[in-house]
């Protein structure tokens, strides 16, 4: 497990919350057997590792290289993204055929704004804009952002490289 934490704090918020963000960075999955995958949180996080689920009750956004895939082919695993907010699942779509086949980093968005959330990874949308508002949205000044990776049993290698972060009122 890894995991990047990035407290509201450390970017001279001055004690305001955030209702709109965006998040871009390039991400690349390869060289394994398709281990458990990549995550975005925003929210309430733990001082703690963060894998693929993401933590805390604020939004994850999941990119799952080893999630289970729906009946009738439970036995088998798909790469799925997973959106949830609080305790609630917002999204669950198949990721691209060719998530873990890109021969380098490839951009990756999420991005909440009043239109509701955005997500997409290498051209591939997966969230259209204005598609999903989040029903509860209440970012807190004491939320932060995260991101985090695990390689269970299966192994991968997980890259992101120049993430920026954008933060709106």
């Amino acid at each position: 497990s890894g995991a990047l934490l990035i407290p509201l704090s450390a970017l001279d918020h001055q004690g305001m919350a955030f209702g709109a963000f965006r998040a871009s960075f390039n991400l690349r999955v390869f060289g394994g057997t398709g281990a458990d995958g990549v995550s975005l949180s925003y929210g309430m996080l733990p001082p703690a590792a963060v894998g693929e689920h993401g933590a805390g009750l604020g939004l994850r956004v999941s990119f799952l290289t080893n999630d289970r895939c729906p009946p009738p082919l439970q036995d088998a695993r798909c790469a799925t993204l997973v959106v949830r907010y609080s305790a609630r699942v917002l999204v669950s779509v198949p990721l691209a055929p060719s998530f873990r086949t890109h021969v380098r980093r490839m951009p990756a968005v999420v991005e909440y704004t009043a239109a509701g959330l955005h997500v997409a990874h290498a051209g591939v949308v997966y969230v259209p804009r204005g598609s999903l508002p989040i029903d509860g949205w209440a970012p807190s000044a004491a939320w932060s952002i995260g991101l985090g990776a695990r390689s269970g049993l299966e192994t991968d290698v997980h890259e992101i490289s120049d993430l920026e972060i954008e933060l709106g009122s």
